[in-house]
């Protein structure tokens, strides 16, 4: 049986606490039977970028400001200039 992985349970694996059920089921599972999708990848590189902009106090431009503030960064729409 092949599985297909959702951010949400990769995002647990990295958490400083990881759901012990998430975890003990990632070490039974058989590595080759893992999968990611594209839009599995894009979300957590996303998610990097939003971490290093918090992380390192930097305002961030983007056009997608909503999904950037919700996580408490600040952020810089170049596309709606006055």
């Amino acid at each position: 049986m092949s599985f297909l992985l959702n951010t949400r349970v990769i995002s647990k694996l990295v958490k400083p606490s990881p759901d012990a059920n998430v975890v003990e089921w990632m070490k039974r599972a058989d590595e080759t039977s893992l999968y990611l999708s594209v839009l599995t990848i894009g979300e957590l590189e996303k998610g990097h970028r939003q971490a290093a902009g918090i992380a390192h106090d930097l305002i961030i431009a983007t056009r997608n400001i909503g999904d950037f503030e919700r996580c408490g960064a600040s952020c810089f729409n170049p596309w709606m200039q006055s």
